[in-house]
């Protein structure tokens, strides 16, 4: 594709649309509409035009102070003005009107509300709003936090969705859009980030005072601070000034993100057909509570172990950076530029940034293949979204709800659904339609159905109603073929639900599916839109594939005598996508009672002949499911037998060491093939060869890569607490953020009681672990069902200490993680965590939500149980 196909002209125009006021003035806030009845939301009536916040920041203290003055519009009378400011020591509020000031009182309200009152009404007008206060950093890397790298403290910012009330008071909301200015006080050794480039300086004793630009208008969620012992690593080559800001000592870990960064930001200049939207672009290491990057115009942050990689970097590593940059600065078009309304559609922020990011690295980047890995995650989410208690994407949030609820359903299904329908329409009026939109909506709010709108008027077919049954309704449909006899063949579609139920739903489906005749396989295209279409195929059909190269986002079934030959076919008929999406459509059939475990079984035996790293990829990243649900203890031996049997001879084809020349595919399977051999298939000689790479790592002899990173984790799993105490020692020693965090992950894996035990008493006893990597680690200690009654014994039991260390949005997740496929303590879990005292953001949904799950697959195991039993004994 041409990226600069775009007249100079248009392009003249869209920069003036475009174009930022980056004056301090006070302007008319982009707020949309008035929100819907909610006691916690704030009202448009009282609206932001302007804010400064001006912070004195210290790094080797424990607390900052700050003011900040908010230019306010009141659209008509109003008895009190709201806005947020959590957890913050107020020292004073000034309003003013005029020249002059008013009195007035404030409170505190519940959920971060800042309420201010006065004798009488506040008159529309303009007013303005100063505010003193102090705060202590957080620790648990949300608001503006404090962290310890290499003995020096750095601080950095995390406020989406709802912590910039936890670091000044503002309009915390993002429909509120609107210039910011930051001043930041340091120590004069230190350096201070925020969203725009310096504009002064001045020095006074130890400290200096930084002023900053103006920003354009912005939501708060999107401002970010960092101070620390910062290197600054300039990026080259960029439209605009770039760096990478890294902690002290750490400069030589930058050099993938410095070579990778131009051309993504080159490619997504062309795609949008406009320039990057900010003055300038600083990518920062930090310690997210996630695993992840955040997308503030002008200053990314990233969690550090995947901005900073050294010389021997794997090929994932790599390919995971080039990725969530890609992600990262779609952002700054779509979200940034042009910002939703309301949490309501923070999955389209999302999917939209994922999907970019996705045809960006694999346009600058192919060799990495990135679609493809992830393929394979969508398909994780594919099973999720079969479930009867799984949400629609787009769904109404209240603003005490936990706007992560469904985040990575939001990802996933999402950036499918926007593949499937650019397929539909073809990428040039697709892209065009998003051109449109981004140049009506520049610098304001705008909600999905503005995106629908400008490219519906370009395509051929209802693309916004479409879109919408994918996007507004829960599941995902079946499409089932019916051989109708003498060439006719019909497409019908109903939602497909684990468990068998089945649901009356209708969507908008365009597909293209391939067909058999004779000697030939021939491709054609239909949509969907009523109950069922017919078609017509010339010639005896062999068998129809209603998914062609794996781009919709739906399952299917066709007869079983087709099932069968295109089984058969596979190998010689079917492309690398199309043989990944196989296996874990069988899955789903499965789940819906359409298809027998022993025949799943067969297929995954099956497709283990087949030669390409990919499709073997996707086959172990079904195992995982496949294990959860069906293999008991009284199972695993045979369950074990069948692995061997099957990856056995693939480690021969592969071998079991890296060789020169690897493709990327299948230097990421070798040790996955490893893990499952020496983990679960028992495999004595994958256990040697596992731990002589980590024998080989510690003792200095390989540098970090995958096989070595997979390998600390699968030795984890059937070794004790010397084990844990040589980890111990690396995760203090480390040289890099990714090896840091390759030793953290690994702490995870540990299943012998001693050797759990030490890990559970590091994890909250010691204070070496950050908040996130605690997170990383209960993670996979809790999601083990082997040790399921020891460690919901002991999270009960600690339950106060991990309410000090976690987020919010960590200990929504961990009832979840106590859950197996199983109906067993689900009631011990709902009655302790759904206690009020232990209430979080989205707790009681996540509660329902999980013991819905954990019984709908433990009537599945019973269902398939004795099939499966019956393979494994006689294979």
């Amino acid at each position: 594709m041409n990226s600069r196909i775009w007249a100079t002209f248009g392009v003249a125009l869209l920069l003036i649309a475009c174009g930022a006021d980056e004056t301090a003035q006070p302007q008319k806030s982009a707020v949309l509409q008035e929100p819907a009845a909610d006691p916690y939301r704030l009202s448009n009536n009282v609206a932001p035009t302007a804010q400064q916040v001006t912070l004195s920041i210290d790094p080797a203290k424990t607390d900052y102070s700050g003011s900040t003055t908010i230019h306010i519009e009141v659209a008509s009378e109003t008895a009190t003005i709201r806005l947020h400011a959590q957890d913050l020591d107020i020292i004073s509020l000034h309003l003013y009107s005029g020249d002059a000031e008013l009195e007035v009182s404030h409170a505190s309200g519940e959920h971060g509300l800042l309420l201010i009152s006065a004798s009488s009404p506040f008159a529309a007008g303009s007013y303005k709003l100063v505010v003193e206060f102090n705060n202590n950093f957080n620790t648990d890397g949300v608001g503006i936090s404090r962290t310890e790298i290499d003995g020096e403290h750095y601080i950095f910012s995390q406020f989406e969705a709802t912590d910039a009330r936890r670091a000044f008071p503002c309009f915390d909301e993002p429909g509120f859009k609107f210039p910011w200015q930051l001043t930041m006080t340091v120590p004069q050794d230190l350096t201070p980030i925020t969203n725009t480039p310096e504009v002064s300086v001045t020095e006074h004793g130890a400290s200096k005072t930084v002023v900053f630009a103006t920003t354009p208008p912005l939501s708060s969620y999107l401002i970010a601070v960092a101070v620390g012992p910062y290197e600054m690593v300039p990026i080259d080559g960029m439209s605009i000034p770039g760096r990478i800001a890294v902690p002290r000592g750490k400069s030589r870990l930058a050099a993938v993100a410095v070579e990778t960064t131009p051309s993504i930001l080159a490619y997504l200049e062309g795609y949008f057909g406009q320039p990057y939207p900010f003055k300038k672009l600083d990518l920062i290491a930090v310690n997210l509570p996630f695993p992840g990057a955040m997308e503030h115009p002008g200053a990314v942050t990233y969690s550090d172990f995947l901005l900073l990689l050294d010389e021997n970097a794997s090929a994932s590593d790599k390919s995971l950076l080039i990725k969530i940059t890609a992600h990262e600065l779609a952002h700054q078009w779509f979200g940034n530029l042009v910002t939703m309304q309301w949490w309501n559609d923070l999955w389209l922020n999302e999917s939209f940034a994922d999907w970019m990011g996705d045809k960006t690295a694999e346009a600058v980047y192919p060799e990495f293949s990135a679609e493809l890995s992830e393929l394979r995650t969508q398909f994780r989410i594919m099973i999720g979204d079969g479930e009867a208690t799984t949400k629609p994407i787009r769904h109404d949030f209240n603003a005490t709800d936990n706007f992560q609820d469904g985040i990575f359903l939001s990802y996933y299904k999402g950036k499918a659904v926007l593949g499937m329908f650019e397929e539909s329409v073809g990428p040039e009026i697709f892209r065009d339609g998003v051109i449109r939109y981004l140049r009506k909506y520049s610098r304001q709010n705008a909600q999905a159905k503005d995106l629908w709108a400008e490219i519906n008027s370009g395509a051929e077919f209802d693309l916004a109603g479409g879109m919408a049954s994918f996007i507004d309704q829960p599941g995902m449909p079946l499409v089932t073929v019916n051989d109708l006899g003498d060439g006719r063949f019909e497409f019908a579609q109903n939602r497909i639900v684990t468990g068998g139920a089945q649901i009356d739903q209708q969507w908008i489906i365009p597909l293209s599916y391939r067909y058999s005749v004779g000697d030939s396989v021939r491709t054609a295209q239909l949509v969907i839109d009523e109950a069922s279409e017919i078609v017509e195929i010339d010639g005896e059909v062999d068998w129809i594939l209603p998914n062609a190269d794996q781009r919709g986002y739906f399952r299917w079934s066709i007869p079983d005598d087709m099932l069968q030959q295109l089984g058969d076919d596979a190998a010689t008929h079917l492309n690398v996508r199309e043989r990944m999406g196989l296996l874990t459509n069988l899955w789903a059939l499965l789940g819906a009672d359409k298809l027998d475990g022993d025949d799943y079984l067969a297929a995954m035996q099956s497709l283990a002949n087949d030669t390409d790293a990919n499709v073997l990829r996707a086959l172990v990243s079904e195992l995982p499911t496949l294990r959860e649900t069906f293999i008991t203890p009284d199972l695993r031996p045979q369950f074990a037998a069948f692995l061997r049997a099957m990856f056995g001879p693939v480690l021969d084809r592969i071998g079991s060491s890296p060789v020169p020349g690897d493709s990327n595919a299948l230097e990421d399977l070798r040790p996955r093939v490893l893990l499952n051999l020496a983990v679960y298939g028992e495999d004595a000689s994958a256990r040697a060869t596992i731990a002589t790479t980590v024998d080989r790592y510690l003792d200095g002899e390989i540098p970090m890569s995958e096989a070595v990173d997979v390998a600390l984790r699968s030795l984890a799993y059937w070794s004790g607490p010397d084990l844990f105490t040589k980890y111990r020692a690396r995760i203090a020693a480390s040289a890099s953020p990714a090896e840091r965090r390759s030793f953290v992950s690994a702490l995870g894996s540990f299943r012998e009681a001693d050797a759990v035990n030490e890990v559970l008493n590091y994890v909250l006893d010691g204070d070496e672990l950050r908040s996130g990597e605690i997170a990383a680690v209960l993670t996979g200690l809790f999601s083990a069902e082997e040790i399921n009654a020891m460690m919901l014994d002991w999270a009960m039991q600690r339950d106060t200490e991990l309410r000090a260390v976690l987020a919010d949005g960590q200990l929504v997740n961990m009832p979840g993680q106590l859950m197996s496929c199983s109906a067993e303590n689900l009631d011990i879990i709902a009655k302790f965590y759904g206690a009020p005292e232990r209430f979080v953001a989205g707790i009681e949904a996540e509660l329902a939500e999980e013991a819905a799950e954990k019984t709908a697959c433990a009537a599945f195991r019973q269902r398939e149980q004795a099939s499966v039993r019956d393979f494994l004994s006689m294979n």
